[in-house]
């Protein structure tokens, strides 16, 4: 699916608002297109990684797989090591948005100069340590009376599966007591670093913690919203317990968010079929 991700927006952008549940003639329709630019064997690939997993459109993607012969395995023919998809003309940036880089990264340079600290080093694999311990017994997260109401309904870590960041963050923790919160943290339309720009609260999971006192979060996306509708998203079971109040599906982006407000805003906890579909 990651080899196949580009081609996967496409083909979801060309269904336009028939994306959660295409028609299979629709869905043959838009990989003409799909075809010529990519190649038969990027889109098979994106097809069979479709059908392979628990995604809405599993269905007929599997059957135009098994049926359409340009996705046959004597059609793919021998392995070809000069295809290549064709090129896209690049973006050049016009002096505006030029200008408002060096302004985002002159801002990036003063934030590190005032904690005393050049570039951080990343940590490229971090090691996964499993939370087995009791949940009464971990600290409380920082929020007061509200967030600590919440503790209760936590459900115990020790039947949880690991779920790993996919990012590259500094000091990771998974033993956090915040891990599978869900809590409302500000998610930028653009630059991540960019504290100050556009963006929106959203209710986001708890992946982990990790340095300079964030939470490593995947933002969740109401149900009908082209967010939602991504075949990678994982639509959340149980919304009463995550403290949802409508059908939403959690990303796969991840972002670094300050821990102090999110901790004054936990909505409830992800109930562990949920944690486990992460």
């Amino acid at each position: 699916r990651g080899l196949a991700e580009a081609c996967v927006t496409e083909t979801i952008v060309a269904l336009g608002d028939h994306f959660l549940e295409p028609s299979y003639e629709d869905l043959g329709s838009a990989l003409d297109e799909r075809c010529e630019r990519w190649g038969v064997r990027i889109v098979a690939l994106m097809l069979a990684a479709t059908a392979d997993d628990d995604f809405p459109a599993r269905e007929v993607c599997a059957r135009l797989f098994d049926e359409d012969p340009r996705f046959a395995l004597d059609a793919l023919g021998p392995v070809q090591e000069d295809h290549a998809p064709k090129p896209v003309a690049r973006h050049t940036p016009t002096p505006n948005e030029a200008d408002a880089e060096a302004k985002r990264e002159a801002r990036r340079e003063r934030r590190r100069a005032q904690k005393g600290q050049a570039r951080p080093a990343r940590v490229a694999h971090p090691t996964y340590r499993r939370a087995t311990r009791d949940s009464s017994s971990a600290p409380e997260p920082e929020g007061g009376a509200d967030t600590a109401a919440f503790a209760a309904t936590r459900p115990s870590r020790t039947e949880m599966r690991a779920v790993l960041v996919v990012g590259t963050y500094d000091d990771v923790r998974y033993d956090d007591p915040l891990v599978g919160a869900v809590v409302d943290a500000f998610i930028p339309f653009g630059d991540p670093d960019d504290e100050r720009g556009a963006g929106k609260t959203r209710p986001c999971v708890v992946l982990a913690a990790c340095a300079d006192d964030r939470l490593v979060v995947r933002p969740c996306y109401s149900g009908g919203g082209l967010r939602s509708g991504d075949w990678k998203s994982v639509r959340v079971g149980d919304a009463q317990a995550a403290g949802l109040d409508r059908e939403s599906y959690v990303s796969t982006e991840e972002f670094a968010v300050r821990r102090a407000p999110a901790a004054r805003a936990v909505r409830g906890w992800l109930s562990r079929e949920d944690w486990n579909a992460l």
